[in-house]
């Protein structure tokens, strides 16, 4: 019976492994290349959100910005950005239009979002966060060391 017991849990174990395996590989396909329309208008629609217990100061700004991220020994290249005063908490809304013929076929993307205030830099994003995910997409930005 112990012997049972021994094998069921190191087939949980190796399952459970198996499980996590598959889910840090589908992650990885999240930001797969760009593969929609090559013309017109696109829309991304999301919020800003932060974990840090403080209320922005008037003055705050916030930028989003779509960039290409797709040759990764250049700067990643802004493609469309929108900025506009916020203060108090978030979830903070935005929605950024992009020109599709500046979008490349097969090209990899990414939101990017700073909160300045008066004393300069204060949160931004620290991860790829993918541009073409179910709306709204939430962009998570965090505090910048001082």
């Amino acid at each position: 019976m112990r012997v049972v017991a021994i094998q069921r849990g190191i087939i949980l174990r190796w399952a459970g492994m198996a499980m996590v395996s598959l889910a840090l590989l589908s992650g990885c396909q999240s930001g797969a290349g760009y593969s929609g329309p090559q013309s017109g208008t696109g829309k991304i629609e999301g919020q800003v959100v932060y974990r840090e217990r403080m209320l922005l100061l008037p003055g705050a700004e916030l930028e989003v910005k779509l960039v290409d991220v797709s040759r990764a020994d250049e700067p990643a290249e802004a493609v469309a950005s929108v900025k506009f005063p916020v203060n108090g908490g978030p979830p903070f809304l935005f929605q950024l239009e992009y020109d599709r013929a500046d979008m490349r076929r097969g090209g990899r993307y990414a939101l990017q979002a700073t909160i300045t205030g008066r004393e300069g830099l204060r949160l931004m994003t620290n991860e790829h966060v993918n541009p073409f995910g179910e709306p709204p997409v939430e962009v998570l930005v965090r505090g910048v060391p001082r």
